[in-house]
């Protein structure tokens, strides 16, 4: 499946969980799929994505799988590949983080996750 049109496909954030600790202990993964407007994950598209976080956390690390490429992942910006990228917050403070992710000729999306105090 290929993205025909500007928005014939759309981003779609993967959150391994929206709640977590507020301390470097507990870190979430998140992965950005891309998908068409029925929701099917699309394998054949080749998209740079850029990746924001705000807000009580801050991006700890950013990946992909794809073992050889000529583009380097910087700390915001992944190059093209066939995977969906692996997005690690790690929580400076308690309260909510913003996660935006953008991609060429696409909407971006914006997840909201919460870093809570640990309950002993």
């Amino acid at each position: 499946m290929a993205c025909l049109g500007a928005f014939s496909c759309r981003l779609k954030a993967v959150a391994d969980r929206t709640e977590f600790r507020a301390d470097d202990s507990d870190l979430p993964f998140d992965s950005i799929e891309l998908a068409d407007e029925n929701g099917v994950l699309v394998t054949s598209e080749d998209r740079k994505i850029r990746v924001e976080v705000g807000g009580a956390g801050i991006l700890q690390a950013l990946g992909r799988s794809r073992p050889a490429t000529e583009e380097a992942t910087s700390r915001t910006h992944t190059p093209p590949s066939m995977d969906a990228p692996l997005v690690i917050v790690r929580p400076t403070r308690r309260g909510k983080i913003t996660f935006t992710a953008v991609a060429e000729g696409i909407e971006p999306i914006i997840l909201t996750l919460s870093a809570e105090e640990h309950q002993t």
